[in-house]
């Protein structure tokens, strides 16, 4: 039965293949020049450093994100919550959400004696607290505009740091910087 499946996936994959490849334009080919020109531009910008993380400020070609605090809060069910605020500013020609860009970039973990787990988003007991910064988070920020916004992060272990590693965006492999949060300081 699964050669059967097989078999009749790769013949229907083949028709697909073999009936879209008929209707080839000069405007197809010229789109297609420009989307490599245009990848190409983009990856020549980043390998001359234009992708940076300094005093707590992610910086690329679409966005920058500043970190502007950090607070251990009370989570549901005796959880503990790191909430990291930051700034976001739209460098890019689009509409881009704060929040997503930050959790391409960030990545929020902490260290155990075998492993290292990334943090799940976390929910602040106190529903009150970053209504506004949680709601701009999640908006479409125009081309050149900033909005403050909050990213909360269940903690595993409130007596360990939480370790952040820093990206320019979730497909860079490069870290461009780490730094932690310590409760005990």
């Amino acid at each position: 039965m699964k050669k059967f499946l097989s078999v009749s996936a790769l013949g229907l994959l083949s028709f697909l293949i073999v009936g879209c490849g008929g209707n080839d334009t000069s405007k197809e080919k010229v789109d297609s020049t420009k989307t490599e020109a245009s990848s190409e531009i983009k990856d020549s910008a980043k390998e001359k450093g234009t992708d940076t993380f300094k005093d707590n400020i992610l910086t690329t070609k679409d966005y920058t994100i500043k970190i502007t605090g950090h607070e251990y809060l009370e989570g549901y069910q005796d959880s503990t919550v790191l909430a990291i605020t930051f700034d976001f500013t739209n460098h890019s020609q689009e509409n881009v959400q704060a929040y997503s860009s930050f959790l391409y970039s960030f990545k929020v973990s902490q260290e155990f004696e075998n492993t290292v787990e990334e943090l799940n988003m976390g929910i602040i007991a106190d529903h009150e607290k970053f209504t506004e910064e949680t709601s701009q988070g999640v908006v479409d920020v125009k081309p050149n505009g900033t909005v403050h916004s909050v990213s909360n992060y269940e903690v595993k272990d409130p007596s360990k740091p939480v370790d952040i590693s820093v990206k320019a965006n979730m497909f860079s492999d490069k870290v461009l910087g780490e730094f932690k949060f310590d409760p005990a300081q």
